[in-house]
């Protein structure tokens, strides 16, 4: 280009194809070329930049037609050293400068990422110097970054010096680690737990250019972790301490989940072996007493209803036995399950089968006796029981005398006779009580006739 702007050669490459033959062949001036309709030199001009100084210029142009342009424009002289021209060439950087404003729009994505994450984000150069501290990271530790960046790392233990430098061999070896429980220290000097992973940071060629560490603080599931644990172990020394044999259950499907130590000994089970077992391996097997309608009654312990009822167990030896089953809801481990509170009735119920066959033969000792018999409430002395003999003696039919008094069938004299005698009686201790008798006590029966 000379003075007067005009292009005097151009090879018109670079995205100036579209410039017409008849155009370039009159030697256009350059702002006409490449800027149609211009009509006069560019505000800076890189190339009377030139002429005015005599040295070369490096500028980036933005040209509507092919788009973002880095130009190099310098001097040519003539062989008195005076500037006769002035030469350029030009790059098309658009693909570039797009990649430069997508990769700053990443990097301003990215760094709000960073600085919005609750989790505490750090780069390390290879001398273990701060790049890189966010907004989580000073909250957790305590330093600002404008105290802590390029500086030496500050917030390892020194009984973690030897756990960072392993740590550090790793990531050189191109080991990644992630979710390592540890501790850091604080500006204050007090320790936090963490759960740290680290990486190496590569350039383009792989080379290690420093390290990334990630942190989450995790003192409090720490501590809660505490808690559970020793809740979990009141939990099972209450539970195996407990008198009566107790399983835990799944709601749904009625898995045994859980048992303690006095059902394996009522069952004869370790409580491995248990666990493996269903509940109808552990009950009679017999209708009513199997899987499908033990796991009915499991579900009815849904919405925390609790119910009671009897069940046909059978234990390792394959012995049958009855328990009581106390069956309710109850959240476990933050879980829904089935409570089931057992407990061996068979001596209970053998008693009662005992008391029935007992009572079986006091009714027929009594309905079968020749003589006379009544059973009489206390205070009262309501007629509860009479039997044949005494319905035959007084004329009237059993059900006639039930709860009638015995003044139904004694003169007035009589039955207050009777009732001094009774009232005697301590009635609640009749093991006690001697046998007695009352002679001529006088009684009428149902047609009036006197009775001795």
């Amino acid at each position: 280009v000379d003075r007067d702007m005009r292009i005097v050669f151009s090879n018109w490459h670079g995205g100036y194809e579209y410039v017409p033959h008849e155009v370039r062949s009159r030697h256009p001036h350059c702002f006409d070329a490449y800027y149609p309709g211009q009509g006069e030199p560019c505000k800076p001009c890189h190339l009377q930049e030139v002429f005015r100084t005599g040295k070369p210029v490096i500028r980036e142009k933005h040209n509507p037609g092919i788009g973002d342009l880095e130009v190099h424009a310098f001097p040519v002289f003539d062989d008195g050293g005076n500037i006769v021209m002035a030469a350029e060439y030009l790059r098309d950087i658009t693909s570039r400068r797009r990649a430069e404003n997508a990769l700053r729009q990443a990097n301003h994505v990215l760094e709000a990422i960073i600085n919005a994450s609750p989790l505490a984000i750090v780069a390390l150069d290879q001398e273990l110097n701060l790049t890189l501290w966010n907004d989580a990271a000073e909250t957790m530790f305590g330093w600002k970054k404008d105290e802590i960046l390029f500086k030496p790392y500050p917030i390892i233990p020194e009984d973690r010096l030897e756990e960072v430098m392993e740590n550090i061999r790793g990531l050189n070896r191109g080991e990644v680690r992630r979710s390592v429980e540890t501790c850091r220290k604080r500006r204050d000097g007090s320790l936090v737990d963490v759960s740290l992973s680290t990486a190496s940071l590569r350039d383009q060629q792989g080379g290690n250019i420093g390290y990334m560490a990630i942190m989450a603080d995790i003192s409090e599931r720490k501590l809660n972790q505490q808690a559970l644990r020793e809740s979990e172990a009141n939990y099972r020394a209450i539970f195996d301490a407990a008198n009566d044999a107790i399983f835990v259950l799944d709601v749904e499907n009625g898995a045994i989940l859980d048992v303690n130590r006095k059902l394996c000994e009522m069952y004869g089970y370790t409580q491995e072996e248990v666990l493996l077992l269903k509940i109808e391996d552990l009950s009679s097997g017999k209708t009513p007493y199997t899987q499908e309608n033990a796991v009915r009654e499991i579900r009815k312990a849904r919405g925390n209803k609790s119910h009671l009822f009897e069940w046909m167990a059978r234990d390792s030896s394959g012995r049958l036995f009855w328990v009581e089953v106390n069956m309710k809801g109850a959240v476990i481990g933050g879980d829904y399950r089935a409570l089931a509170v057992v407990r061996d009735i068979t001596e209970r119920k053998q008693s009662l089968e005992a008391l029935r066959e007992s009572e079986e033969r006091f009714r027929q000792i009594f309905e079968e006796t020749e003589d006379a018999a009544l059973i009489l409430a206390p205070r009262t002395f309501a007629i509860v029981e009479a039997n044949s003999a005494a319905a035959r003696l007084y004329g009237y039919c059993k059900k006639e005398m039930k709860r009638k008094s015995p003044a139904l069938f004694m003169e007035p004299a009589q039955y207050d006779k009777f009732r001094q005698i009774f009232s005697t009686l301590d009635m609640g201790t009749h093991s006690r009580s001697r046998p007695f008798r009352i002679d001529r006590l006088g009684v009428v029966d149902k047609s009036g006739k006197s009775i001795m």
